[in-house]
């Protein structure tokens, strides 16, 4: 058993996160350089897990496909507007949204051969 527990997550700048506001969805420069600087994004919810996945689009997909990195000033910071998308996550996190943004850390994880930024809801 260790001798110490220690906090690593006490500064956290420089890591990948995605926030939550009233006014969207945010990904830091970090966040959006994991993923490999797309210009459209797929964001979906596993609600059992609490978890939000973040993948690149595929040219010929289906699914609802959010603008990414449209531009150079978009690979520093993105915001995604979608209501019913803000709605269901502060839903699934349990946040009360105010003009603060709630921050969390993600992390890139591979499921079946795409490639993710996982966010875990249920961390703050």
């Amino acid at each position: 058993m260790a001798k110490y527990t220690f906090d690593y997550s006490i500064d956290t700048s420089g890591m990948a996160k995605v926030s939550i506001s009233n006014a969207g969805i945010i990904f830091s420069r970090e966040a959006i350089e994991l993923l490999g600087y797309p210009q459209k994004v797929h964001i979906g919810l596993d609600k059992t897990k609490k978890v939000m996945g973040i993948c690149a689009a595929t040219e010929n997909s289906t699914v609802k496909a959010f603008d990414f990195v449209t531009n150079e000033k978009k690979k520093n910071w993105i915001r995604i507007q979608s209501k019913k998308l803000v709605a269901e996550v502060s839903k699934l996190a349990k946040l009360t949204l105010g003009k603060d943004a709630v921050s969390y850390l993600a992390k890139l994880e591979e499921d079946e051969g795409t490639v993710f930024l996982i966010v875990e809801l249920s961390k703050k």
